[in-house]
């Protein structure tokens, strides 16, 4: 069975941008993002964004930045795990989670690192999202993205 190869999507990057092209740096219009990068952007923007700040769905998002207060321990990385896992099963139905690495090795530097490797189960590709949680003033959360080693 042939998979058509919009499945995925295709839409705006996350986080809006603008691309170029050339050394000039000529703006040619948004910055696009499809098929598994595309997923792997729809993932960041779970994590990233706290339950309770969409208006339109307050149940949107995930629990990650409630849990950067707590202590840093093997608790709260079994925390930090289950809250990645549950948001990601909920509002991203397009993957399976395969497993949750969290990394507490650089806690002192003020960052906290998840590994998380998931199966695109339209197109059975693996992929991998590097998201680390920022523990600074601004309260920063973002992520890196690396899919399917690109």
């Amino acid at each position: 069975m042939a998979i058509h190869p919009d499945i995925l999507g295709k839409g705006w990057a996350f986080p809006f941008r603008f691309s170029s092209i050339g050394r000039v740096k000529k703006l040619v219009g948004v910055a696009a993002a499809e098929k598994t990068d595309k997923v792997a952007m729809a993932i960041k923007q779970i994590l990233g964004t706290k339950i309770g700040s969409r208006v339109i769905d307050r149940d949107f998002g995930s629990d990650l930045r409630g849990l950067i207060f707590t202590p840093i321990d093997e608790l709260s990385s079994a925390r930090i795990r289950f809250a990645i896992l549950e948001s990601i099963r909920r509002w991203e139905r397009r993957v399976e989670v395969l497993g949750i690495d969290v990394s507490i090795a650089r806690a002192q530097e003020g960052v906290i690192e998840a590994n998380i490797q998931f199966r695109i189960i339209a197109t059975q590709q693996i992929g991998n999202l590097v998201y680390p949680l920022y523990i600074t003033p601004e309260m920063r959360v973002q992520g890196q993205i690396n899919v399917g080693g690109i």
